[in-house]
């Protein structure tokens, strides 16, 4: 399968910032639904349903009341925000590459408790143990070294700080992946194969992805974001279909020591 080129990808929020009028996306990601699970959303959230629900399973893995959260690779920020709105953090921070997401972000969702900033994730512009909990949500799979990406997240961390870690990789980089994680002096206090949630995602949610490519992407690409939403009856939904491609979730503990 063809990835969608890079320049591609960051073309895409400069298409969105401009071609958005009605703020429909917010979100990025796969999606998560999990039967005999529904969550209950304000109104102006349900047109999200699905990406929001990625977004509750990792931030309900452990308590975020009063703790100061950072989502590194926070996109559009709707993730972040719906974040914030539920779970009471004292307070959180979003950090992307993109600086017309970041913009976005911050003019659509920012508040007292809640801003985002630019960064790269392998070169965090934020202080030493400055977090309690990082989140990291279908995004490192883009990233240069993940290597670099988790050195960072241990150094922003406080000592027995968290880290909520969720994304897709090609089954068999799994191993290296954890082994990465265990090397910068993470403990995995969970583990879960989430592939089956994200394919029933996709399928309840290919409807409205289909009709936002068609509505918002270039024709001469759409075919290759259609492809990237994961929408059903494209090769990414196959590849988890055949497990070609599996998706984890993860809570993981930096070491006390620091």
């Amino acid at each position: 399968m063809k990835k969608l080129p890079f320049w591609v990808f960051r073309g895409l929020y400069w298409y969105l910032d401009k071609l958005d009028k009605d703020h429909h996306l917010a979100f990025m990601n796969f999606g998560y639904s999990e039967k005999g699970k529904i969550i209950n959303l304000e109104v102006k959230d349900e047109i999200n349903r699905y990406p929001i629900q990625l977004y509750h399973h990792v931030a309900t893995m452990i308590n975020l009341s009063g703790k100061r959260v950072v989502e590194i690779g926070s996109g559009r920020g709707g993730g972040l925000s719906y974040v914030t709105r539920s779970f009471n953090p004292v307070s959180s921070t979003g950090v992307d590459i993109e600086k017309s997401a970041v913009a976005f972000s911050n003019r659509m969702f920012g508040n007292e408790r809640l801003h985002f900033i630019v960064g790269n994730a392998q070169h965090l512009p934020l202080p030493d143990e400055s977090f309690d909990v990082v989140m990291n949500v279908e995004s490192s799979h883009r990233y240069l070294s993940m290597n670099s990406f988790i050195r960072e997240v241990h150094r922003i961390l406080i000592p027995a700080g968290h880290f909520l870690f969720t994304d897709f990789r090609p089954e068999h980089q799994w191993a290296e992946t954890i082994s990465l994680i265990k090397q910068n002096r993470f403990n995995i206090l969970d583990e879960n194969d989430i592939t089956g949630h994200v394919i029933e995602a996709l399928e309840k949610d290919s409807d409205r992805r289909e009709k936002l490519v068609m509505k918002y992407a270039p024709r001469l690409l759409q075919n290759s974001i259609l492809n990237f939403t994961g929408a059903k009856g494209t090769s990414t939904y196959e590849y988890f279909l055949d497990r070609k491609f599996v998706y984890k979730s993860f809570v993981l503990q930096k070491d006390g020591t620091g």
